[in-house]
C-alpha cells in the first residue's frame, strides 16, 4: 500500500491528492478547534528542542486557537539560529511562508524568507547566510523542517487557506519558559542576547492568543512594535 501510495504521489496533482489523503481530516480538525473551513489566517510555531510544528487558525481577526500539534520527522543543527550557508542549522526568528512548492523534490514544501531582514544585517560582512529553508515532506532535512509525506499533506492544505493574507512562521529554540528552557540557557551562553529578543515575542502570543507585530532594529535587533 505505501509502495502504491508513492507511485501515485511522483505522478498526480499532488494537492488534489492531499485533498483526496486530508481533506476530511483538516475539516475535522477545524470543527475540532471551532474554526471555519476554509480559516482565513493561519499561523504557525516551531520548537526546535521540542521537535513540533504548532499550527493556528484565526477567525475575523480573533484570537488564535490551536489547530493541531505536528512532531517535525527530522531536523538537523543544534540551538542557535542559521548564520552561515552549510552549517546545517534550522532558522530561529520571525519569518513568513513565501513559496507554495507543490513539485517539490521533498513530496510538497513551504518555503520561509530566509534570510530576512534581520538575518541579512547580522551577516553582513559575513559568510553568505544560505537560503532555501523549507517546511517539506520526507524525512531527511539539511537545515529544514521535515514533516513526512502524510503529515505535510495537512499542513500543505491548512497554509493554502491562509496564504491570501500571509502566513507568519515563528521559530524559537524551544518553549521559552520553565525549567527547561533554563537549562538550555545555562548550556548556550552565546545565544541569550539573541534569544532574550525572541522571548518576548513568544511570550506576547503565550498571553494574549494574538501574532505579535514585530520589527526589525537597524542592528537587526527583533522588537515588538509598541514595546
Amino acid at each position: 500500500m505505501l509502495l502504491a501510495w508513492k507511485s501515485m504521489s511522483q505522478t498526480t496533482d499532488r494537492v488534489a491528492l492531499a485533498r483526496q489523503h486530508k481533506g476530511a481530516v483538516v475539516a475535522k480538525l477545524l470543527k475540532d478547534a471551532k474554526l471555519p473551513n476554509p480559516c482565513p489566517s493561519i499561523f504557525f510555531r516551531a520548537f526546535k528542542m521540542e521537535g513540533t510544528l504548532e499550527i493556528w487558525g484565526s477567525a475575523k481577526g480573533g484570537e488564535y486557537r490551536l489547530i493541531q500539534t505536528y512532531t517535525v520527522a527530522k531536523q538537523s543543527g543544534i540551538a542557535g539560529p542559521k548564520r552561515q550557508e552549510g552549517d546545517g542549522q534550522v532558522p530561529e526568528g520571525v519569518y513568513t511562508i513565501n513559496r507554495f512548492n507543490p513539485k517539490s523534490s521533498y513530496y510538497l514544501s513551504l518555503g520561509l524568507d530566509y534570510p530576512n531582514a534581520s538575518d541579512l544585517i547580522r551577516t553582513a560582512n559575513k559568510e553568505a547566510p544560505g537560503s532555501d529553508i523549507f517546511i517539506h515532506g520526507n524525512t531527511v532535512s539539511i537545515g529544514c523542517l521535515a514533516m513526512t509525506d502524510p503529515i505535510i499533506e495537512e499542513i500543505y492544505l491548512l497554509a493554502l487557506m491562509g496564504k491570501a493574507k500571509g502566513i507568519p512562521v515563528h521559530i524559537f529554540p524551544a518553549r521559552m519558559k520553565g525549567p527547561r528552557y533554563a537549562e538550555l540557557r545555562e548550556a548556550n551562553s552565546a545565544h541569550l542576547g539573541f534569544w532574550d529578543e525572541l522571548q518576548p515575542i513568544f511570550l506576547a502570543f503565550e498571553k494574549t492568543r494574538r501574532v505579535p507585530k514585530v520589527r526589525v532594529t537597524p542592528s537587526g535587533a527583533y522588537q515588538i512594535v509598541g514595546s
